[in-house]
C-alpha cells in the first residue's frame, strides 16, 4: 500500500479492520485516500475554479473567490498540504466558508460554495432494495418526529388583559417544515384560523429555522388582504426559473379565515432565525406589513436569500473516484419582488431594537400601546376641529 498522511491514514487504518483487502471496494478507498500530490491539488483547484466560473449564481463574487484561490496558489500556501481534509479546510477559507460575527458574537451563517471530502455512502450500502427500505424508514421516522413536534408550531396564547379591549395573539414558530408533508396543511390552517379574530398578532420567529418557500407563502396568505408577489429565482445570466406569491383566499382550504392586511403585526426575531424564517420576516417588513422587533441587525451573513438553490457537483472523479470530493454551489439566487434585492446589505434590521437578552414581546406591546395612544390623540384632534 502507498503511504498515506494525516486523517487519511487513520481512516484507512479503521477500514482495514472492517473491510478485507481483497474486497473490491478496498481499491476505491486506497485510490481516494492517497496523499495529495501537486498533480492532485492542481486538478482539484482546476475543477473548483471551473464550477465557480460556469455555475455560481454570482459571477462577480465567483471571480473574487477565484482570485483568492489563485493568490494562495501563487504564494505557495497549498504546497505543503498533503492531507485531503486539511486541504479542504484551507480552500474553504478562500471560498468564504467562515462563520460571521456580529459585534464579536457568533452568527450561524456561512457564505460561498461549500466543498467536502468524505466517504461516499454508496460504498458501504447494500442492495438498491435495502437502500430504498432505509429511505422509507427514515422518511417515516421524520414524519413521526414532525408530528410530535406539533409541525413546528407552539401553542397560541390569547392575551385579553394587557391592552384594554384588545386581544393579543402570540404565535411562536420554531420550525418551518415543507408544506407538502402529511398533516402539515391542516395543522397550519388550524393555527392561522385561531389567530384570525385577534386584534394584534405577535409572530415569534426567534431561533426559527425554515426549509421551504411554499410554507412561507402559505402563512403570508393569511396576513394580507390580497395576493402579494414574493420571490423569483434567477440564474447567473438573469434567466427566471421560478416565481412565488401568496395565495388568493379563494384557493385556500375551505373554512380558511384571514387575519387580514390591516391589523398590527409584530415579528420577534434574533440572530438565530434562519433560512425561510428570515424570508417570512423580510417579506412582512418589505411590504410594510409588520414591525420587526429584536437586536439591531438580524440574520446577516448569507450570500443571498434562504431560498438559495444549491447544486451538488462531483469533483475529480477520475483522480479520486466517484463521490469523494463534492462541491455544493448556488446555481440560482432568489430575488424578493417587493424590493428587487436578494438580501439587504448588512442583514435585516429591526424597527424596534431590543438587547440580546431583552424582553422582545414586552417591547412589541409597549410599541403598540404608544401607537394606539398616538392614534387616539389624532382622533381627538379631529373631533376638536
Amino acid at each position: 500500500m502507498k503511504p498515506v498522511a494525516g486523517s487519511a491514514l487513520i481512516l484507512l487504518s479503521l477500514l482495514s479492520s472492517l473491510i478485507p483487502k481483497d474486497d473490491p471496494i478496498w481499491n476505491d478507498y486506497e485510490k481516494a485516500l492517497q496523499p495529495l500530490t501537486p498533480f492532485r491539488r492542481k486538478r482539484l483547484i482546476g475543477d473548483i475554479v471551473d464550477v465557480l466560473r460556469q455555475q455560481y449564481a454570482y459571477p462577480d463574487q465567483a471571480e473574487k473567490k477565484v482570485a483568492r484561490i489563485f493568490n494562495s496558489l501563487k504564494n505557495g500556501e497549498y504546497d505543503s498540504i498533503t492531507d485531503n481534509e486539511e486541504f479542504r479546510m484551507r480552500v474553504a477559507q478562500d471560498l468564504g466558508n467562515t462563520i460571521f460575527c456580529l459585534d464579536n458574537k457568533i452568527s450561524p451563517s456561512f457564505s460561498g460554495p461549500y466543498i467536502a471530502f468524505h466517504e461516499p455512502s454508496w460504498l458501504l450500502k447494500g442492495s438498491q432494495w435495502s437502500e430504498n427500505k432505509q429511505i422509507q424508514k427514515m422518511n417515516f421516522e421524520r414524519e413521526k418526529y414532525i408530528k410530535e413536534d406539533s409541525y413546528g408550531f407552539r401553542n397560541i396564547t390569547l392575551d385579553t388583559e394587557t391592552i384594554p379591549s384588545k386581544t393579543i395573539a402570540t404565535l411562536r414558530i420554531t420550525q418551518l417544515y415543507e408544506l407538502d408533508l402529511p398533516g402539515m396543511l391542516f395543522a397550519i390552517t388550524e393555527k392561522m384560523n385561531s389567530i384570525a379574530d385577534a386584534d394584534i398578532l405577535i409572530l415569534d420567529l426567534r431561533s426559527c429555522f425554515g426549509m421551504g418557500e411554499d410554507i412561507v407563502a402559505y402563512i403570508l396568505s393569511y396576513l394580507f388582504d390580497e395576493p402579494k408577489p414574493l420571490t423569483k429565482t434567477i440564474d447567473r445570466n438573469g434567466v427566471v426559473h421560478n416565481t412565488t406569491s401568496t395565495i388568493p383566499i379563494a384557493e385556500l382550504p375551505r373554512g380558511a379565515k384571514l387575519y387580514g392586511g390591516q391589523k398590527p403585526i409584530y415579528v420577534l426575531t434574533n440572530r438565530w432565525s434562519g433560512l425561510q424564517a428570515k424570508l417570512l420576516a423580510y417579506s412582512l417588513q418589505a411590504y410594510q406589513r409588520a414591525v420587526i422587533v429584536g437586536e439591531e441587525v438580524l440574520m446577516a451573513g448569507w450570500a443571498g436569500w434562504a431560498g438559495r438553490r444549491e447544486t451538488r457537483v462531483e469533483l475529480c472523479e477520475d483522480v479520486f473516484g466517484k463521490g469523494w470530493w463534492t462541491m455544493w454551489v448556488q446555481t440560482l439566487r432568489t430575488v424578493h419582488l417587493a424590493t428587487g434585492s436578494d438580501w439587504p446589505e448588512g442583514g435585516l434590521k429591526s424597527d424596534v431594537v431590543v438587547e440580546e437578552n431583552g424582553d422582545a414581546r414586552l417591547a412589541a406591546i409597549e410599541f403598540e400601546k404608544g401607537r394606539i395612544e398616538r392614534e387616539e390623540g389624532l382622533e381627538k384632534q379631529d373631533e376638536l376641529k
